[in-house]
Formats: C-alpha cells, sequence, structure tokens
C-alpha cells in the first residue's frame, strides 16, 4: 500500500482529472462510486462505506444533494453539499437512488476497496508509487482544496465533515500568524 502520511511539502491537492482515470478504469460500478464520493465529500473511507439511501438527501427541485456523514474519531455529523451541476454528481444520483434506504450503497469493506484502489494506481501508474494515491490522500485534498482555494472558515470545514478538533483545521487552513508576518513590527 502506498504510504499515508505525506509531508506538508511534499502534499499536492488531487483534482479531478488527477481521478478520472481511477474512475474509468475501475472494474466495478460501485469502485468507481466510490472514488468520486470520497473525492467529493472528503470523508474518510470508513465514513462512506456506511453511508445508506437514508443518508443522502437528493432534491430534485432545488437541484442539490446532500450527505450525513457520521464522522469519526469522537466528531459529530457532517454535511457536505452539492448541486447539480457537477458531472460526477449526475453519475452519483442514479447510483444513489437505485439502493435502497437501509442498504449501505458500498457494501464492501474498507480492506476490500484499498486493494481495488492498489490495483488501479498499478494499472494506471504501473511501478511509480510516488504517483499513487490513498483514499486518504483524496480526503486530505479535497479539504486542502476547500480551506486553501476556497478559503472555507474552520466551522465551515467543521460542519462539512463533522469533525471536532482544532488541529484538524490547523493542518488543512493556512496558521492565521502567517497571515501577518512582515507586517507587525515591535
Amino acid at each position: 500500500m502506498p504510504r499515508y502520511y505525506i509531508p506538508k511539502d511534499e502534499f499536492r491537492i488531487i483534482d479531478k482529472a488527477d481521478i478520472i482515470p481511477y474512475v474509468n478504469e475501475a472494474k466495478t460500478v460501485d469502485m468507481s462510486r466510490l472514488i468520486m464520493t470520497v473525492w467529493l465529500t472528503g470523508s474518510r473511507i470508513s465514513e462512506v462505506i456506511e453511508l445508506t439511501g437514508r443518508k443522502i438527501k437528493i432534491d430534485h427541485d432545488k437541484k442539490d444533494i446532500t450527505f450525513t456523514i457520521n464522522a469519526k474519531k469522537h466528531g459529530k455529523q457532517g454535511f457536505p453539499s452539492f448541486n447539480f451541476d457537477d458531472v460526477f454528481i449526475m453519475d452519483l444520483i442514479p447510483f444513489f437512488q437505485s439502493c435502497g434506504n437501509d442498504q449501505r450503497i458500498f457494501p464492501f469493506s474498507k480492506r476490500y476497496y484499498q486493494k481495488n484502489l492498489l490495483y488501479l494506481n498499478k494499472v494506471i501508474h504501473d511501478n511509480d508509487t510516488t504517483k499513487y494515491i490513498t483514499f486518504h490522500q483524496l480526503r486530505h485534498s479535497r479539504l486542502t482544496h476547500l480551506s486553501r482555494v476556497l478559503r472555507a472558515f474552520p466551522e465551515e470545514l467543521k460542519s462539512w465533515t463533522g469533525h471536532q478538533s482544532n488541529a484538524f483545521e490547523q493542518y488543512f487552513s493556512p496558521r492565521r500568524v502567517d497571515r501577518f508576518r512582515g507586517h507587525v513590527s515591535d
């Protein structure tokens, strides 16, 4: 398996173009939809595989979809929400609607999906393990994008993920003191 921890100076945001080959090469529909869901929501794989039809609200009138994610590691519930204007969302809606309310959408174990992702890494990048991705990197990429590119506030990240830790938001958000560096004199 690829390493899970990547030093901050080596970290790069994995964008949609980076995961499209994974979505296209996945052997099963549920694997491709899982990759999309983890990347879109920024949730842990263990949180996404617990999703049921009841935890996904699709509002065709408002043209949006909201997930209810039960955060792991002493968290609460997170509520990532999206408009229908994204291609991934349009692919996910019929897939989610085909599942029952109490049925798990992604029926296999975390380890099963991790093995499939490793297989996809090998198919797409051969033996260049520096280009391999993990579900954890997809999570961190999305949350880093929300905080650094879209400038989400820590409270918004907490609402999105259900996470409660201050250390969590400091990892993704630029530290506030960095914004004042060189501008404050004694």
